[in-house]
């Protein structure tokens, strides 16, 4: 009984970056909530309200395929908020923060 070598060939380098396996998770909230956000809000409902909406649905689907562990989802989106003025009304997002800490030190 003669036993045969098969050589396991590996395949070669291309020089083409091929995306993580799972980069869909990422692309799909942001893609979503992109599109939402882009589309004009229905009659009666301010544009920010339907930004609002648009950042919910990503927030939402971010959940659904977990591109991040979900505790870290709300911190990363409100990052995402602040950063592009998302988060910008009567009372600003520091005066919020510091009332939080505040009440915890009591």
């Amino acid at each position: 009984m003669s036993m045969s070598s098969a050589a396991v060939s590996r395949p070669q380098a291309s020089g083409v970056v091929v995306p993580p396996h799972g980069w869909w998770r990422a692309a799909v909230p942001i893609v979503l909530a992109v599109a939402i956000a882009l589309l004009p809000p229905p009659p009666g409902l301010e544009q920010h309200a339907w930004y609002y909406f648009a950042l919910f649905a990503g927030v939402i689907a971010a959940l659904v395929t977990e591109p991040l562990p979900n505790p870290a989802v709300g911190p990363a989106v409100l990052a995402v908020a602040m950063g592009t003025l998302m988060v910008v009304g009567t009372h600003n997002a520091w005066d919020i923060t510091e009332w939080i800490i505040t009440r915890r030190r009591q």
